[in-house]
């Protein structure tokens, strides 16, 4: 029993479509706010929800630690475009089982759902060796090379933000 919480109709029905065309998938419940997404967990009580991240009102976040006061047994996983190691960290912080990007395969969602209704955690390969990175301590290492990939002029816009400077002074 799965809830699928997205602001994008077309992707809240591409997941029914890649669950339901399994035998033991049903999508109860689809939402596309993060408010409505806790209305349904509340009264239709799912096993997993999937959230996205970025939903107008309340975020995937918000709405993944409300949900462990609202409706503790729903397992919560995010899927989101966001590979940001700060999501994935508040993700964690907020309560979710597992974490992974949109561009998974069919398979490896209904194996993370899966996963995550069984208790388990579940993350996209390089969710995980982000997290594997500041468990070691490789994030000023992971930080730097971040930064080597910047332009020159990215690099410029960076640092004025950093000095404090308006768009316009860092555009002149």
């Amino acid at each position: 029993r799965v809830l699928v919480a997205d602001d994008h109709a077309i992707v809240r029905t591409g997941i029914r479509h890649v669950l339901e065309s399994e035998p033991g998938f049903v999508v109860v419940g689809e939402a596309s706010t993060g408010a409505e997404a806790l209305d349904l967990a509340e009264s239709l009580h799912p096993d997993v929800a999937v959230l996205d991240i970025s939903m107008p009102g309340e975020s995937g976040l918000r709405v993944a630690a409300e949900l462990r006061r609202r409706a503790p047994s729903t397992q919560v996983l995010i899927l989101s475009m966001h590979d940001n190691t700060e999501y994935v960290l508040e993700s964690l912080r907020a309560g979710v089982h597992g974490y992974l990007l949109k561009d998974t395969a069919a398979t490896e969602l209904r194996g993370a759902i899966r996963a995550v209704r069984r208790g388990e955690s579940f993350f996209s390969p390089a969710i995980a060796g982000k997290l594997s990175a500041v468990l070691r301590g490789d994030q000023a290492e992971s930080a730097s090379h971040a930064l080597r990939q910047l332009t020159g002029r990215e690099r410029q816009v960076l640092i004025g933000f950093a000095q404090g400077h308006t768009n316009r002074e860092i555009a002149a």
